[in-house]
């Protein structure tokens, strides 16, 4: 029985992805980096390890690392939805400021 590898480098990914976002502070860029430096490390040599079938912290390991690497997924889309409603308001803002700049006798 062998760990997820695959999971694995896509989390490892997921985590040098985040280490360099400009949207996270510099103290959570530098912790995504340590992490997915880490990962890198570990993914070297579970790759070459083979445990027992059905070992149960295989196992535990392979689902803690479906889990992991979903929610990175969706701080990644979280990220990208923050910023999409950032630029929608900053247009909002733009426009508002049209209309009232084109409101009769207000100036």
């Amino acid at each position: 029985m062998k760990l997820d590898g695959a999971t694995l480098q896509e989390l490892t990914e997921l985590c040098f992805d985040l280490s360099m976002d400009g949207r996270l502070t510099q103290e959570q860029r530098d912790r995504f980096l340590a992490i997915g430096r880490r990962l890198r490390l570990a993914l070297r040599d579970l790759l070459a390890a083979v445990f027992s079938a059905g070992t149960a912290e295989v196992l535990a390991a392979n689902q803690r690392l479906l889990e992991v690497n979903q929610r990175l997924k969706d701080v990644q889309r979280e990220l990208q939805d923050v910023a999409e409603a950032i630029e929608q308001a900053s247009m909002l803002v733009g426009q508002l400021a049209e209309l009232l700049a084109s409101a009769p006798g207000l100036f």
